[in-house]
């Protein structure tokens, strides 16, 4: 839990906003995410191209609005796997790394040789760090892939996920089950403190103040992502 709780800090100062983007090419979809902070969570809101399952993380997040340096980061089973943006032969891609900067509060990382061979699923969520490449001015990216025909329930099982709404309008994720008594969804925003932490308690609600209980979860901004802790299933429906 520290370990986690000091992710979330470190990527606390988010401001996305995601978009879409009328394009006309079949079934391509495309998601403009704007930030102007270091730490953008993003929320994996397509499937792979080629086979409609999970898409590759290379695949994912588009490089050519990004620099060389910026880093992104799959969390997966309370692991780790770190790509850093490289360039080759006027080609950026992203590139498996066993090193991690000290700055974003990873302790340890799983060796990955590229990004490729690491898929992610909708509703699941990833972590943009911009490196030193980016001039800290208000940015925008994007994410694409083919829109996904159903969306499969999330579940967290007693421990940490990185998840998302894959979806294009701002909602709260919808539980079949859960949530249990501790449970937190930890939501970047653009605020002093940088994330609200959500708590639930049984049969109170979901609260940031104690004296402020909501009956439903917060709603989560289009595309975006949020730390949950705890056990619960749920779906974007």
């Amino acid at each position: 839990m520290k370990k986690l709780l000091t992710i979330a800090v470190c990527a606390s100062a988010v401001a996305a906003f995601a978009t879409d983007v009328p394009v006309s090419l079949g079934e391509v979809g495309v998601t403009a995410v704007s930030s102007s902070t270091t730490n953008t969570v993003i929320a994996v809101s397509y499937t792979d191209l080629a086979s409609a399952g999970n898409i590759t993380a290379s695949n994912l997040v588009k490089t050519a609005n990004l620099a060389v340096g910026d880093r992104l980061y799959v969390y997966d089973s309370g692991d780790f796997k770190a790509f850093e943006l490289a360039l080759s032969g006027g080609v950026k891609y992203w590139q498996g790394t066993a090193t991690v900067e000290p700055k974003d509060g990873i302790a340890s990382l799983v060796a990955a040789t590229s990004a490729d061979g690491v898929r992610v699923a909708v509703g699941t969520g990833v972590w943009l760090v911009r490196g030193s490449g980016w001039d800290g001015n208000p940015f925008t990216f994007y994410i694409y892939g083919k829109p996904y025909n159903s969306l499969a329930p999330v579940t967290v099982s007693g421990g940490s996920a990185l998840v998302g709404n894959p979806t294009q309008v701002s909602k709260a994720p919808t539980f079949t089950s859960g949530p249990t008594n501790g449970d937190q969804m930890i939501v970047p925003y653009a605020t002093k403190t940088g994330t609200q932490i959500w708590r639930y308690k049984s049969g109170y609600g979901w609260y940031v103040k104690p004296s402020d209980p909501k009956p439903t979860a917060p709603a989560i901004p289009a595309g975006t992502g949020f730390w949950y802790v705890g056990t619960a299933t749920f779906n974007w429906d």
